[in-house]
């Protein structure tokens, strides 16, 4: 009975996330105008953009699992800066020149 509950919970889930992103606020495919503005883009290709240069997603002689076991396990120097990091204090309610954008 519990897997049935956990089942439909993550489709309930899926489900809304999914009609969440569908809204207009979070766009949609290019048409009309804007569409042609992109074909004739130098990098569009094959219906997407392509990058000018070859850019693999990691370096050459690592992988995925190297680098994350290396940032969990290993010990890394300058975790922690060795100064203080430079900040400047403001005050958000004197507002910004004239108009005093908070009042």
């Amino acid at each position: 009975m519990l897997l049935y509950v956990i089942i439909s919970l993550v489709i309930v889930i899926i489900g809304a996330t999914f009609f969440y992103m569908k809204q207009a606020k979070f766009g949609a495919a290019p048409s009309g105008e804007r569409l042609e503005k992109i074909a004739i883009s130098p990098n569009y290709k094959d219906k997407q953009f392509q990058n000018q240069m070859f850019t693999p997603d990691l370096s050459e002689g690592y992988s995925m699992g190297n680098i994350m076991y290396r940032q969990l396990f290993e010990s890394h120097p300058r975790r922690t800066p060795n100064s203080p990091i430079p900040s400047n204090k403001t005050d958000l309610l004197e507002g910004i020149g004239e108009f005093g954008v908070l009042r």
